[in-house]
């Protein structure tokens, strides 16, 4: 079967699937695994979950998603991170190990735990905000099968999940190494924007589906 996939606007956590003028309701953020390897997507199915197309078109159109106020949710953390990285940077100052290698690795794990910790808080506003609308999860669940998309998507998916996850990773090393703060923030930066690149590997479009 062919089936239409398609986004809701202002989250990147949802996709709506229309297939024989059925609707499901797909969370791609049920597995923390796909937002580390998007191409999971399409290995492993995906939890749906069937809803009457007045509800889909309500999400797809009159969503609440408030998608600016989500947005604000990433800059406090990342300026969280920030304010934190800072203020660790200075307690080494004044104790008098600054630059020390283990002093800098704790600064790291503990910024990188922040960061993915904004991620997952980010993900929970997306959820409360579809929940406004519907309580999916007393919905009847199907397990939903996508077929591999393009070459081209597959591609660029993976040209540049590789590469936000080579430039965080060299990044935080090169902190660890030589603690410089612009360094750390390019770092978290980019893994923040490697965990959120799942959300946006399932694109809209028509897939061959299958139902488990």
């Amino acid at each position: 079967m062919r089936g239409e996939i398609r986004r809701l606007k202002g989250n990147l956590r949802y996709r709506i699937l229309n297939i024989n003028e059925d609707y499901y309701l797909i969370d791609t953020g049920s597995s923390p695994w796909k937002a580390l390897a998007p191409l999971l997507f399409w290995i492993f199915s995906n939890p749906g979950y069937k809803i009457d197309k007045e509800t889909a078109l309500r999400l797809l159109t009159n969503q609440q998603v408030k998608p600016f106020k989500n947005s604000i949710y990433g800059v406090i953390g990342a300026g969280i991170a920030i304010s934190f990285s800072g203020f660790l940077t200075s307690i080494t100052d004044r104790l008098n190990i600054n630059s020390s290698l283990p002093m800098n690795i704790i600064i790291t794990i503990f910024m990188v735990i922040l960061t993915v910790s904004t991620f997952l808080f980010i993900l929970k506003r997306l959820k409360k905000n579809v929940e406004e609308n519907i309580n999916y999860t007393e919905l009847p669940e199907r397990k939903i099968k996508i077929s591999l998309p393009k070459i081209s998507h597959l591609i660029t998916i993976s040209i540049i999940s590789l590469f936000f996850a080579a430039f965080s990773f060299a990044a935080l090393v090169a902190f660890v190494q030589h603690s410089n703060l612009f360094i750390l923030l390019l770092g978290l930066i980019m893994l923040l924007l490697f965990l959120f690149l799942g959300g946006i590997a399932l694109d809209h479009g028509k897939y061959k589906i299958k139902f488990k």
